[in-house]
């Protein structure tokens, strides 16, 4: 249960309430979502990220969300965890599928390219100070872009922030 007042489905209104009804029914809001609602000012700069990532040119939706999952689950964040796991299955992936995705992720159910990106971007939740140049390399040689790197690393470290104020609010 959240400690401080945020926007429900039910009662969000304006820009909130627009990002809320884009989530289908079927899904509960997540609670970093609900814990951003109570500062419009936040709110309205995290529905533009999303926004961003959601008009990706490169990054596409399952990659995005195997990237929240995992970070996610490597951090112990439970409702992020709870919230695309669903998001997964619903696209066709299976939990072992899942599990695969956060501890072996060169072996996870998509193509090489996005195999390699899932690495890396693990490597970078686990420690980051180790990604080199020949890490970065090898990702360029199989097509992304740094701003794709960057991007897929922000939206991993993303869910640090997202976990915090989670835990934070919740009792």
């Amino acid at each position: 249960m959240l400690m401080i007042n945020c926007a429900t489905r039910e009662n969000a209104e304006g820009k909130t309430g627009e990002f809320y009804a884009r989530i289908p029914e079927s899904l509960d809001i997540p609670t970093p979502v609900q814990v951003m609602s109570a500062s419009a000012g936040i709110f309205e700069r995290h529905a533009g990220i999303i926004e961003y990532f959601g008009n990706h040119e490169n990054l596409e939706f399952p990659i995005l969300a195997s990237i929240r999952y995992m970070a996610a689950s490597l951090k112990g964040y439970t409702p992020c965890i709870d919230f695309n796991s669903k998001l997964l299955i619903s696209a066709g992936l299976e939990e072992a599928e899942l599990e695969t995705i956060v501890n072996n992720p060169l072996q996870a159910p998509f193509e090489k390219k996005e195999c390699l990106l899932l690495g890396f971007v693990r490597k970078g939740i686990l420690s980051p100070e180790t990604i080199n140049r020949e890490d970065l390399q090898a990702l360029k040689d199989e097509g992304w872009t740094e701003e794709d790197l960057v991007d897929a690393l922000y939206h991993a470290a993303s869910m640090d922030i997202a976990g915090t104020l989670s835990k934070a609010f919740t009792e």
